[in-house]
């Protein structure tokens, strides 16, 4: 009776090791986790993202998302939903509801070349993990064509405006070419990206920078060539003052004895006596003559009174007044027009 006995539990027990053999849970992978996917891919060499999901092919399509977000213009996700109902007996007794979570990511940037790595399910989460990675000199090369053509445009511009003799054309010509000008800022996009992608492939590109860096000196060098004469008399001086100061703060000199444009400042206070009481409302005119070309400018100030005793305190608050309308209001418009008579 006890040989069966033995070979019973003999038969168990071997049962038992071979069940728990083939539950054996997978060792979480290193690539699993942000703090430790560096370990498999190097960073400097790898650029990685890791998606989850409930399904291998939701895990691969949120690694993807992932990895696309870095070089997108826009990420939008939605989420879908479907319910099943359980059927027993002829009658549905129940439901659950599946919710899946679509990613939708808009890029310039071509990454159909992302590799995978297979899928782990964690059994804790219930989930799937991917991580898709990108080798970053590879990525390289395929973005160099674009930046070698933007380089080559930027380049070209940039030699224009300098060999520019006349300094309001040349500062037309330099103003695109800063960082926030339109082919800088196309530009300096261009070449963070490269760096982004791959720093050492960037490196002889981004010297650049420094020729972008030096465009802001070479505008103020342009504007310090033009001197704006303006014609001062006893009835303007306080306003050419003003008018002298507003240029020079946006980077341009200007003289009352000679000067390479002529510029006439008229100022009329339309001053107003009511008894003791004193009334200005202050219009002021620049004219700039510009050669052949000029520029006017004409602004109507709010009203100012004041007993005529303290008339000298209005005054100071229109002199104020102009000195502010001018570096807010004839500045910006004065140069737009340089753009439009000079481009």
């Amino acid at each position: 009776m006890k040989k069966p006995v033995f070979f019973t539990y003999f038969f168990l027990i071997a049962f038992l090791v071979i069940s728990c053999a083939s539950k054996q849970v997978e060792e979480r992978p290193l690539w699993a986790d942000l703090e430790t996917v560096g370990q498999v891919y190097n960073p400097s060499v790898y650029i990685t993202a890791i998606g989850e999901g409930k399904s291998e092919e939701q895990a691969v399509s949120k690694s993807d998302a992932e990895l696309a977000s870095r070089f997108s213009k826009s990420v939008t996700a939605f989420t879908e939903s479907s319910t099943h109902m359980t059927e027993l007996d002829g009658k549905f007794t129940g439901s659950e509801k599946d919710l899946v979570q679509i990613v939708n990511v808009y890029t310039e940037y071509d990454i159909s070349t992302v590799n995978h790595t297979r899928a782990y399910f964690d059994p804790v989460r219930k989930q799937y993990i991917v991580c898709a990675y990108l080798e970053r000199k590879t990525e390289f090369k395929k973005y160099e064509t674009k930046l070698a053509l933007e380089r080559k445009t930027y380049s070209n511009l940039f030699n224009q405006a300098v060999s520019e003799k006349d300094p309001i054309k040349k500062i037309n010509l330099l103003k695109p070419l800063t960082e926030d000008g339109v082919n800088g800022d196309k530009y300096l996009s261009k070449l963070l990206f490269a760096r982004f992608i791959f720093e050492e492939g960037a490196s002889s590109y981004l010297q650049d920078l420094e020729k972008m860096a030096s465009v802001p000196s070479l505008i103020l060098q342009a504007k310090n060539e033009i001197i704006f004469y303006l014609f001062e008399t006893a009835e303007n001086k306080e306003s050419v003052s003003a008018l002298s100061r507003s240029l020079a703060k946006a980077g341009y000199a200007s003289s009352t004895k000679n000067g390479t444009y002529s510029v006439i400042v008229t100022l009329n206070k339309n001053r107003t006596v009511l008894d003791e009481m004193v009334l200005l409302q202050p219009e002021i005119t620049v004219e700039v003559l510009l050669g052949k070309e000029s520029f006017y400018y004409n602004k109507t100030f709010e009203k100012l009174t004041s007993f005529i005793e303290t008339e000298s305190l209005i005054e100071r608050k229109m002199n104020s007044m102009i000195l502010d309308d001018l570096e807010k209001s004839f500045i910006p418009e004065f140069e737009n027009t340089l753009e439009k008579l000079y481009n």
